[in-house]
């Protein structure tokens, strides 16, 4: 599975620690929880992500929000991430046994 997760710079070093085997998209916003969805449509269109580049999109759990307009706009399925990076291992076992994420909830809360 083609996983792409987006940060923001200061979490970047964790996300890619955490992370690893995915893709990371690390936005110019300094702290992830202030991305926003709009916010990320417009670096992952800024980046030419394309609907068939991956299979999911992974979104910090603290943005505000729901992640169905990332997957509207940019054609990709799109969850929310764990609000802490080092959660991430944990979400990815979980999502190759088949664990469904939530577009509204933190992936920790699940």
């Amino acid at each position: 599975m083609r996983i792409l997760l987006i940060t923001g710079k200061l979490a970047e070093q964790l996300v890619r620690k955490y992370g690893k085997g995915c893709d990371v998209l690390v936005t110019p916003v300094s702290v992830a929880a202030f991305l926003t969805p709009e916010l990320i449509v417009r670096y992952l269109k800024r980046a030419g992500v394309r609907s068939e580049d991956y299979d999911l999109i992974l979104i910090p759990g603290l943005v505000r929000g729901s992640a169905q307009p990332i997957e509207d706009e940019i054609g990709i399925p799109t969850f929310k991430g764990p609000r802490n990076a080092m959660d991430l291992p944990a979400v990815l076992r979980a999502l190759e046994r088949g664990f469904r994420l939530s577009k509204e909830k933190p992936a920790d809360e699940l």
